[in-house]
């Protein structure tokens, strides 16, 4: 399972092909686009295996399977980028706040929130929720500064689940 491409990779691989085809480096192109293609295949062959088993192994996530909840990542989320809950959870969109309002959302998406818990939780549209996760991904890739932030808030979470751990482990 850990050589499988997960279907959320699959823009990163094809911009890596793309960067190799503009440079003419042809055969890096088509490496890069067959290793992608094999894991590809083997990750569907896995899907099709689950879809025919008696009892399936996916996991679906609930608020009650997560980590941590969603009113938790707004918090950090608030503190880190100096901003209000209220301003969040706001129709507000500035830059401040709207980062703010983004890295909650995609961090508690990489947790495992299903889009239409956030997007009720978050009071948005579906697409919003998707768009956020999409705009961050793309500010990791291209934008230091911010990068520089949104690190600052995963660290922030890290240390909130660490602390968390600890603290469960200490009632038992």
């Amino acid at each position: 399972m850990a050589n499988r491409l997960k279907l959320d990779e699959m823009d990163k691989v094809l911009k890596f092909a793309d960067k190799h085809i503009e440079d003419q480096n042809f055969d890096g192109a088509v490496v890069v686009l067959y290793g992608a293609l094999k894991q590809l295949v083997d990750t569907l062959k896995g899907i099709e295996s689950v879809c025919y088993e008696n009892s399936p192994n996916v996991n679906i996530y609930t608020e009650s399977d997560c980590e941590m909840s969603i009113t938790s990542f707004v918090n950090i989320c608030a503190e880190a980028m100096r901003v209000t809950t209220d301003e969040i959870l706001s129709r507000r969109r500035t830059q401040d706040v709207a980062l703010a309002r983004m890295c909650a959302i995609y961090f508690a998406r990489k947790e495992g929130y299903k889009v239409m818990e956030l997007s009720n939780y978050f009071a948005r549209d579906h697409s919003n929720i998707s768009h956020a996760c999409q705009k961050i991904d793309v500010y990791l890739e291209c934008d230091r500064e911010l990068t520089e932030k949104i690190n600052q808030v995963k660290d922030m979470i890290d240390a909130f689940k660490l602390k968390k751990d600890y603290c469960d482990g200490q009632d038992q």
